[in-house]
């Protein structure tokens, strides 16, 4: 019994002895597997999201018309107060952009406010007072009218976009031509000089326009009258024609359908501020702070959370392969009868 014992002992020796260095070398293969399979699990994910990406760019173009599809927004002159807002254009938001070909693909603030009272000025200085009621309430971004996004006098640079508040066009009058006087169709009204909107918004009461000056500058014609929702602090407040320039430090002009890269249609609250912290456009108001609080929520939830799960997922792949590694060991045949 004794030596039987003993010989069960050494087989059992041999045995264990051969057994660890296949044990190492499936443990490797094991290893090389998880690091193969891991690599083209990342390739599989970067293609889909890469996929993806395309799929909804391209969906993006062919439904609106227009490349790109989408603009950072730089300043708050959208903005209606000192921090964003839920369904307001503020600093840092992805806006969607819709092509634009004709006049009639843009509602004006005048054509869709309900009520707005204003006084003009007509040829000869004579003062009248007027009130429209016929708007229908069409409203974007918590305002009436459109937003468009429009080439400064159709140069290069970065692009305005503000709202189209009505459209002015040279008076057709005979009697008003040498004036320089303007017509509002809008409003029915011919031989204008100067207009001004009481009560016009939440954040402007009166918004004067100067349409005679605007019209008689070199190159001007009919086209939209624009202006930001909060773009100047003045009393009356004054449209992009009255207040802004273009590289060439010209006053803006009317804006001329075929100016105009396209009109907003939505958005994508706050991505846009990581292009502008990168590329260091962002103005000297900064970003709004909630607009910096969702950003940051979001990038916790887009990015740490895949992230957590691929942690937990990988020390779930170790613990296995460390459970491959360990040697299996069986209780050797006889050993009752070596210790008797």
């Amino acid at each position: 019994m004794m030596a039987k014992s003993g010989r069960s002992r050494q087989r059992e020796e041999r045995r264990q002895t051969g057994a660890q260095p296949r044990a190492a070398k499936r443990a490797v293969l094991v290893q090389e597997r998880a690091k193969r399979a891991a690599g083209a699990q990342l390739l599989r994910d970067v293609l889909v999201v890469g996929g993806a990406i395309l799929v909804v760019m391209a969906g993006l173009w062919v439904g609106l018309g227009t490349w790109p599809p989408m603009v950072v927004v730089e300043s708050g002159s959208m903005m209606h107060g000192r921090d964003s807002s839920v369904g307001v254009i503020d600093t840092g938001d992805l806006t969607l952009v819709k092509s634009v070909t004709t006049r009639s693909d843009v509602r004006t603030w005048v054509s869709a406010i309900p009520r707005v009272d204003y006084t003009y000025t007509s040829q000869g200085g004579s003062v009248q007072e007027g009130t429209k009621t016929t708007g229908d309430g069409y409203s974007t971004y918590s305002n009436y009218g459109d937003v468009i996004i429009y080439r400064k006098n159709n140069m290069g640079g970065t692009p305005v976009i503000h709202r189209a508040l009505l459209w002015v066009e040279p008076t057709s009058d005979p009697q008003c031509l040498e004036s320089g006087a303007a017509d509002l169709p809008e409003l029915d009204l011919t031989c204008i000089t100067t207009i001004t909107f009481h009560k016009a918004t939440q954040v402007h009461s009166d918004i004067r326009i100067d349409v005679a000056s605007v019209l008689a500058r070199p190159g001007s014609g009919a086209g939209f009258i624009t202006k930001g929702d909060n773009n100047n602090n003045q009393v009356p407040a004054l449209s992009d024609q009255q207040s802004l320039f273009d590289d060439h430090q010209q006053h803006l002009l009317p804006v001329r359908p075929s100016w105009i890269v396209g009109r907003a249609v939505g958005e994508l609250p706050a991505f846009g501020l990581l292009r502008l912290f990168v590329t260091g456009q962002l103005g000297s108001a900064g970003a709004p702070p909630s607009s910096q609080r969702f950003l940051a929520i979001t990038i916790v939830l887009l990015v740490g959370v895949p992230l957590a799960v691929d942690i937990y997922s990988g020390r779930r792949a170790r613990k296995k392969l460390e459970q491959v590694r360990a040697p299996r060991r069986k209780p050797a045949k006889g050993a009752d009868d070596a210790e008797e």
